[in-house]
């Protein structure tokens, strides 16, 4: 081979290498005369590899290329053109993990290049996925995720990750910092269901894959009560009762009243027994209620529009007057009758001035009767409920 057309291989070969990138450098023939890179040390990292070699400080040397490629393709891309023979380092970024590449490394002169130095690197691997997850199930609105710490120091902070009930995607939902954390709260509504798992993320944002998924569901609401009823006929007051299943973790029940099931109903009360008396001091006087159990956590159980209304013990009805008798001037006997059998007595009112009080029988008789005098009549119950007052009976 004349040196001519040796010179002009090389050059071939110096062009597909240093393509266009390489500014000042590109068509130099590659002379054995050159230099050539040696020694070259590497420290890699998951995303990073770094480069040391021998220098070249007495030589004509101006710089230096360096070509790389991942082990999967089949040409080289320039990544540096180091216009600096006393620079001896050089550290490639922004690689994937686990990943072999393959370099080139070649010093220029002014007229020529060196011959190729060739190494290839595998940036290590990930970090492995956090070895232990647990989802703790049965908590009040949340559910704790614990892990063990990551035994690998370049791990730096880790990644929660959710995926609820009857979907397939996940989210990351938190980030947690600090190496040796090992749990993180995730508020929930009561009983729901998720899956959990973990992610460790290293210092320089690479992260594991996903540890295993840990199934868990928040605690369950306390049951509902069962057959609320309200009294109607008590006196001034209105009584509630219920029934409800024994719970392990019962508290107390909490009673919320409302002048109307259409309008707001504020709390009335707590207690522990399945019954409680509303002392409402008023007569014919209607609420309604609805009854929830709450647990040791606070957890309150729905109510689910199960609602009742109760009403205080009615007044009797009005008595009403039956006849009357002049007997003289002076003398009048007048009859009446009451309208239910709740009346057990009658008040008396002349004129409209109390006249006779508790009178058992249905009849009466003034013996100081005026003309024009009128009389009215209250009946009073068992429980000394009056009924409105009756009409006025005037005598004609």
């Amino acid at each position: 081979m004349t040196k001519i057309t040796h010179y002009a291989c090389l050059g071939i070969l110096a062009f597909s290498l240093a393509a266009c990138g390489a500014n000042g450098v590109k068509n130099l023939p590659t002379l054995d005369s050159i230099s050539q890179i040696k020694n070259i040390k590497t420290l890699k990292d998951m995303q990073e590899i770094a480069f040391e070699w021998d220098p070249l400080y007495d030589e004509n040397i101006e710089g230096f290329l360096i070509y790389a490629s991942k082990n999967d393709e089949s040409e080289k891309k320039l990544i540096a053109n180091i216009k600096d023979k006393y620079k001896t380092h050089y550290v490639h970024t922004k690689l994937e993990p686990n990943t072999i590449y393959n370099y080139s490394f070649i010093a220029y002169t002014k007229e020529a290049l060196s011959k190729e130095s060739v190494i290839s690197v595998k940036t290590s691997t990930k970090v492995e996925p956090v070895p232990f997850v647990q989802a703790i199930s049965g908590l009040p609105n949340k559910i704790k995720i614990i892990w063990r710490p990551h035994p690998d120091a370049r791990v730096s902070s880790y990644i929660v990750v959710k995926q609820s009930a009857n979907s397939d995607k996940f989210k990351e939902i938190a980030s947690v910092d600090n190496r040796l954390s090992a749990e993180y709260i995730d508020n929930t509504k009561p009983n729901e269901y998720a899956k959990y798992a973990v992610i460790a993320k290293t210092y320089n944002g690479i992260k594991s894959d996903l540890s295993e998924f840990k199934e868990a569901t928040s605690k369950v609401l306390p049951p509902m009560i069962t057959n609320l009823s309200a009294t109607t006929n008590v006196p001034k007051k209105i009584i509630l009762t219920w029934d409800a299943p024994i719970y392990k973790d019962f508290s107390h029940y909490k009673i919320y009243s409302s002048n109307s099931k259409f309008l707001p109903f504020s709390l009335l009360a707590t207690t522990k027994n399945t019954n409680y008396t509303d002392e409402v001091e008023k007569d014919a006087y209607n609420k309604t209620y609805y009854v929830t159990m709450v647990d040791v956590d606070g957890l309150e159980s729905k109510s689910d529009g199960i609602y009742v209304t109760g009403m205080s013990l009615d007044k009797p009805k009005t008595p009403i007057f039956t006849g009357y008798n002049i007997l003289n001037d002076n003398s009048i006997y007048i009859s009446f009758k009451a309208s239910d059998n709740r009346v057990k007595k009658f008040n008396i009112l002349k004129n409209s001035q109390e006249f006779l009080n508790n009178v058992s029988q249905n009849n009466f008789t003034d013996s100081a009767y005026t003309k024009g005098d009128t009389y009215q009549i209250i009946g009073i119950d068992e429980y000394g409920i009056s009924s409105n007052i009756s009409d006025k009976l005037k005598i004609k």
